[in-house]
Parts: C-alpha cells; sequence; structure tokens
C-alpha cells in the first residue's frame, strides 16, 4: 500500500489470482509514484520465490531490512501510532471508501441458480 493500492490489483477475482500467481510477469512499480530503493527492495524480498523470500529464515531477517532501520521493535506495542482514528460507533466506516461492488459473473450465477432451487424445494407441497 506504499503506492496507495496493492500491486496485483484487478476489478476482477479471477485477473487479480493470476496476476499474483504469475508475480514474475505482473509486478511493476509505478513511475508515477517516487519509491526508495530500500522500500523496493523490501518488496522484492517479501514477493518472491518461497526459498528466496525475505523471512524464510525467521522474522528476523525482516526487522533488519534497511527499511525499518528507524523502528525501535522492542518498544513497539508501547508507541503511539502516527494516526488514531476517530471512531463514532462499532460499524463507522468513513476511512473506507465505498466502492460499489458487484460479484463475478460465475459466483453470480451459481448464488441465482442456487436462490432457484431453494424457491422450489420451498414450494412443493
Amino acid at each position: 500500500m506504499v503506492c496507495g493500492y496493492p500491486p496485483f490489483y484487478s476489478d476482477n477475482s479471477k485477473e487479480t489470482c493470476k496476476k499474483i500467481l504469475s508475480w514474475k510477469k505482473f509486478l511493476k512499480y509505478p513511475t508515477t509514484v517516487k519509491l526508495s530503493d530500500d522500500v523496493k527492495d523490501l518488496m522484492n524480498g517479501l514477493i518472491n520465490d518461497v526459498d528466496k523470500r525475505l523471512g524464510y529464515h525467521g522474522a528476523s531477517e525482516i526487522k533488519k531490512h534497511p527499511w525499518f532501520k528507524d523502528l525501535n521493535w522492542d518498544n513497539l506495542k508501547s508507541m503511539k501510532a502516527p494516526f488514531v482514528p476517530k471512531i463514532a460507533f462499532d460499524w463507522d466506516t468513513k476511512y473506507f471508501e465505498c466502492l460499489k461492488e458487484k460479484p463475478d459473473k460465475p459466483f453470480y450465477n451459481v448464488e441465482l441458480k442456487n436462490k432457484k432451487n431453494v424457491e422450489s424445494v420451498s414450494n412443493y407441497k
């Protein structure tokens, strides 16, 4: 989320899955966002083949990465967060972007079919 959106974003969940599975082909850094070499190195380390992935030999590998050099891991729980949202009630969503989502077509068709099956069974006498 350093760029403002996930690295394999797509409006279609199948396309997102395809991009994740083929990450070597689809992982690109936007030219419109200035990213430090440290953050690029961190992302390349986390999005990698399992045996080459940063953290494969333990969390200490991630903690020692230069991008986290100013983070005091030992006092993390006691540190004040840089942003604390002001929540009015339990289901307050004012900090989330409002998206109009529609289900993927195959899932939606299965859902409709199941609904018709339930209705036909419910109407059986």
